[in-house]
């Protein structure tokens, strides 16, 4: 049984997530030392989330809240992170540069969690640093006209104020 189960068995995607914890993600990187991960990951945990975590904590507890019920994400405990083969931590931060529309026309900033993965350390490169962008799959975006014209309807909405 692997260490976490007891306390992950009810995720809803425990079988794919127990395979990741003792397979491993397969991602090409330029190697860390055991010795520098560790202290990397002693770094951040002393360190903490960046300051717009701690600024938005009820939007970052609201997020986390939303994709766990969803599934997205798992809570560990983060005395964990030392005893996972090649694990690594970034710190998280919250985006509130977007803005969402309301149903009453107003509009609201969108907080989005960030998951910084370019983040330095004193004791190692951050993950994209280090990736082989060469090896990794093509991202295709769907969602970027959406997304462009919804920025575009909010620049002409602040400039005609």
């Amino acid at each position: 049984m692997h260490i976490l189960e007891p306390l992950l068995i009810h995720h809803l995607n425990w079988p794919k997530l127990k395979n990741l914890l003792e397979e491993g993600s397969n991602w090409k990187l330029d190697a860390m030392s055991e010795k520098d991960r560790v202290a990397k990951n002693s770094e951040f945990i002393t360190r903490g989330n960046h300051k717009s975590a701690k600024k938005y904590n009820p939007e970052l507890c609201k997020t986390i809240e939303k994709e766990l019920q969803q599934g997205w994400m798992f809570p560990l405990p983060l005395k964990y992170i030392l005893s996972l083969k090649h694990g690594e931590l970034a710190p998280v931060g919250m985006d509130d540069k977007q803005w969402q529309e309301l149903p009453n026309r107003k509009r609201a900033i969108k907080h989005r969690m960030t998951h910084d993965q370019l983040f330095g350390s004193i004791n190692g490169l951050p993950i994209n640093k280090r990736i082989h962008k060469d090896a990794l799959v093509p991202l295709y975006f769907g969602g970027c006209l959406s997304c462009l014209i919804h920025y575009t309807i909010s620049v002409r909405f602040a400039t005609q104020q």
